[in-house]
């Protein structure tokens, strides 16, 4: 998926409940793809650029299994804060 794709699909499926702009989809894609959770993939026409999902932002291992660590603290960044609010 390319970075508009991204956009056009948060928008379906998260529109009623709050909005995602391009600014904040392009911003995070490097960083994504710096942690491993992305890599490129085919560029586009008009210098388009692809990403897709690895296994390690899957949750799974080259050989199919959970990996063995735990999230690291950096993965609540990608959290939307619900689950610590109030705390």
């Amino acid at each position: 998926m390319t970075g508009g794709q991204l956009v056009a699909a948060a928008g379906e499926r998260f529109g009623l409940f709050f909005s995602v702009t391009r600014s904040q989809v392009y911003r995070e894609l490097p960083a994504l793809t710096e942690e491993a959770l992305l890599r490129l993939g085919k560029q586009g026409p008009r210098a388009s650029q692809q990403y897709v999902i690895t296994a390690r932002a899957s949750g799974r291992s080259s050989t199919g299994s959970p990996p063995a660590a735990t999230p690291t603290p950096s993965a609540a960044r990608w959290c939307c804060g619900c689950c610590t609010r109030g705390r």
